[in-house]
């Protein structure tokens, strides 16, 4: 949290919305150490980024989404259960990785019990 504070306190840091992407077998894996093999990623809001190449859209389709309070990598094992249990009750299929996204972070508060985040994972009818 320390580096990211420092590295993120620029402005152009500030205009952007960032979250990591989390490999789906690492994030349902027993072994929660893979979770800390994440991609991070930037959304760029506005037209100077609409043809850039380095630019990557999340593939269109159904999504499961969760909002939730503390930190991501304190509830990961609970929060992989929720989403297997909720698939499974529901006859759905886990097609992609897991999407994490910082909705009230180190930014607002200092206190990480606060914090809220939100997951997003595909996922396709069986």
């Amino acid at each position: 949290a320390h580096h990211n504070q420092k590295a993120f306190s620029k402005q152009h840091f500030k205009e952007k919305n960032i979250g990591w992407i989390i490999n789906k077998e690492n994030f349902f894996s027993t072994d929660k150490a893979n979770i800390n093999n994440a991609c991070a990623f930037f959304s760029a809001v506005g037209p100077s980024h609409a043809g850039a190449k380095c630019c990557i859209s999340r593939p269109a389709g159904l999504y499961l989404t969760l909002r939730f309070k503390g930190t991501f990598y304190s509830r990961a094992s609970e929060l992989a259960q929720m989403f297997k249990n909720f698939a499974t009750t529901n006859n759905l299929l886990i097609v992609g990785d897991l999407y994490v996204s910082p909705l009230k972070n180190h930014w607002v508060t200092s206190n990480p019990n606060e914090y809220i985040n939100q997951i997003s994972i595909q996922v396709e009818y069986k």
